[in-house]
């Protein structure tokens, strides 16, 4: 059986990869092995928790490459191998965004964050930063601010598996939670002339 590790939560910054996504992961896994290591800092997977969750649902011992805090960020880390190779839409990156602003700085080694141009804030990471890290504007940031706050669970996922724009659902995050639940069985494209 092959060893399972808890998540960091910077794993859990991007969204889940979608079941077709995940699926010719599995598949391709299965077909020519592990091609990427999944990355754990101080026991906790960092990167790779789909090829994971692969490996699990495959039987097969994960390939597995242990960073150390001397390393950087793991925040920093995760958004750098990430951003490029999710092909996540503007509104997915902004709810990356929203999640990485605001993290407190320099309260330990582990949750320092370094800003695009190298230099450590001790403070927080603001929005307008998160916002130019993740390349979307702030108000996409504010937005998904809105909807991680006040949105139910379910357009919190619509927003990050790309079904619902992060404009329309900071608008349905200001109704009742059950409005927001009833507005979400409708077709994608009704939702987005509310």
């Amino acid at each position: 059986m092959a060893t399972s590790y808890p998540l960091h939560p910077a794993a859990e910054i991007f969204p889940v990869m979608d079941e077709m996504a995940f699926a010719a992961l599995v598949a391709d896994i299965a077909a020519h092995g592990q091609r990427e290591p999944i990355l754990i800092l101080d026991g906790q997977v960092i990167d790779g928790r789909h090829r994971l969750r692969a490996c699990e649902q495959l039987d097969i011992e994960p390939l597995v490459r242990e960073v150390s805090a001397d390393e950087g960020d793991p925040f920093g880390l995760v958004v750098s191998l990430n951003l490029h190779r999710r092909h996540l839409s503007e509104s997915q990156r902004a709810m990356v965004a929203a999640k990485l602003a605001n993290m407190p700085l320099g309260s330990n080694q582990h949750r320092q964050i370094y800003l695009p141009s190298g230099s450590r804030s001790e403070s927080l990471v603001s929005q307008e930063c998160a916002a130019d890290i993740l390349k979307v504007s702030s108000r996409s940031v504010r937005h998904a601010r809105a909807v991680i706050d006040s949105g139910v669970d379910e357009l919190q996922n619509a927003v990050e598996t790309g079904v619902v724009p992060v404009s329309t659902a900071a608008n349905l995050a200001r109704l009742p939670a059950d409005t927001q639940r009833e507005v979400l069985t409708r077709s994608p494209d009704e939702i987005r002339v509310i």
